[in-house]
């Protein structure tokens, strides 16, 4: 790393603000739900309720505004569907937490026997004396599964497993001491970004999407790149605490150690990737009504993926909205 590879001076959720100049569907400001206090509150008390945040943490979580960003991605979707995915939120930033603060982030074995109870609640009902990590999933999991088609389901677990795999691979990243290479991030950071998470777009919305359009490439790439753009714009906001508190996850941190630049040169070579991944989740939506077409869909499906595709459309301006409001990495 050069000389200048200094942290980011000030909030560096702002680091992502040129794109607004450069990528024409991050300009527009985005809608909000009507009822947004109501559910951020919501959200809240559920997961104080729940056991999943503490006192310390429930004045972080207010602060970070899960609701909020629910509330941006959900504009005109029940207040109570809505509700849900805040709290699907708070489950993986918590979890999220548990990982980066503690000792379990450094500790494979340990990280892969609570996910084993987690991948366990999608079928049991966990121990009521299990973590709350454990207990909250398996209560957000009752209330979700059955709005959703078996071929969701199956999406849904194999998402979770990658996660799964994600979080082991980061353990040994933190006991190493060690970044990832470049080649490997991107992946890694995907899977790590949670990618079930937008998975919950079709039940949260009530769709059902056709399995033969779920496996259809335009479609898995319309997924793949808003996770990417998320991810990255999270890792630009969160680089000056990550390198803080020494976490070699994060995309901006990866580049400057990989390539011996300044953590400016590479914010910039991030944002250049984001404007690129925005430009792909442009045209997976494009391609999306030729598969229609050639897999003869009927209207009612083809209205559904439409409307799971407009939610991943906007879900990086939401994002951005949010990282610039929330607390969450100042």
């Amino acid at each position: 790393m050069t000389e200048g590879a200094t942290l980011l001076a000030g909030p560096t959720a702002h680091g992502l603000l040129p794109l607004v100049d450069r990528v024409p569907a991050l300009a527009a400001s985005c809608r909000h739900h009507a009822d947004e206090a109501v559910i951020d509150a919501a959200v809240l008390d559920w997961a104080a309720a729940s056991g999943l945040v503490g006192r310390t943490t429930r004045v972080k979580m207010r602060a970070a505004r899960f609701g909020g960003m629910a509330a941006r991605a959900f504009p005109e979707t029940p207040r109570a569907d809505v509700v849900l995915f805040g709290q699907w939120l708070v489950w993986l930033f918590a979890f999220d937490d548990l990982r980066d603060d503690g000792p379990l982030g450094r500790d494979e074995g340990a990280t892969d026997r609570l996910y084993a109870e987690i991948t366990a609640a999608l079928d049991d009902r966990p121990d009521p004396a299990a973590h709350p990590v454990v207990t909250t999933f398996a209560d957000l999991w009752a209330r979700t599964a059955g709005r959703a088609s078996p071929g969701w389901q199956a999406t849904f677990r194999a998402h979770l497993a990658e996660h799964r795999a994600a979080c082991r691979s980061e353990a040994r990243h933190r006991r190493a001491g060690r970044p990832p290479s470049i080649d490997e991030y991107a992946d890694l950071r995907r899977h790590a970004n949670g990618p079930f998470m937008f998975d919950l777009a079709e039940p949260i919305l009530r769709a059902r999407v056709p399995d033969e359009l779920r496996a259809a490439p335009a479609w898995q790439e319309l997924f793949a790149a808003c996770n990417d753009v998320t991810a990255w714009c999270n890792d630009v906001a969160s680089a000056a605490k990550e390198q803080a508190c020494g976490d070699v996850h994060n995309f901006v941190l990866v580049l400057a150690a990989g390539r011996g630049v300044s953590l400016g040169e590479a914010t910039a070579e991030v944002l250049d990737r984001i404007e690129t991944r925005m430009a792909d989740l442009a045209a997976a939506a494009r391609a999306l009504p030729g598969d229609f077409r050639r897999l003869g869909l009927p209207q009612p499906p083809c209205r559904d993926a439409s409307r799971v595709a407009v939610t991943l459309l906007g879900a990086p301006r939401g994002h951005l909205e949010w990282l610039l409001e929330s607390a969450r990495y100042g």
